[in-house]
């Protein structure tokens, strides 16, 4: 397994635990229209990180990236985009969820990235001062 396949296997634990922890969490102390938007836009963001991954996986082989490629990319981005966008417009405009709770759980896969970037910055640093 390499260095690509343990990052990503990592993120894409820790970015369910988060969910589970937060939804968890959310449950027992909020209202449930809250806890729905954290549900719901941390499934989106979950599903849209593991999109885009596999979608530049897919593009970028061992060769590199084609011409091909890289508007395959691009046209997948922009249609995941506006997926995602419809999907919020619905969730919000209908009053299911409730935004803040939404854009919390829309953060996840951002706050799982930043700590993790922080944590392997921390480890470097400290195998550097040995």
């Amino acid at each position: 397994m390499n260095d690509w396949e343990k990052l990503s296997k990592r993120l894409r634990i820790v970015n369910w635990g988060l969910l589970l922890i937060l939804v968890a969490a959310s449950s027992l102390s909020m209202f449930p229209a809250f806890t729905a938007g954290l549900a719901a836009g941390g499934l989106l963001s979950i599903a849209n990180f593991s999109a885009l991954g596999r979608s530049v996986v897919s593009a970028f082989g061992i060769y590199g990236a084609d011409k091909a490629g890289k508007v395959s990319i691009i046209f997948k981005f922009y249609m995941r985009l506006a997926l995602v966008g419809i999907l919020i417009f619905i969730l919000v405009g209908t009053s299911l969820v409730n935004p803040i709770g939404l854009a919390i759980g829309l953060s996840i896969v951002v706050i799982n990235i930043i700590v993790l970037g922080i944590v392997r910055a921390c480890n470097f640093s400290s195998r550097e001062a040995i």
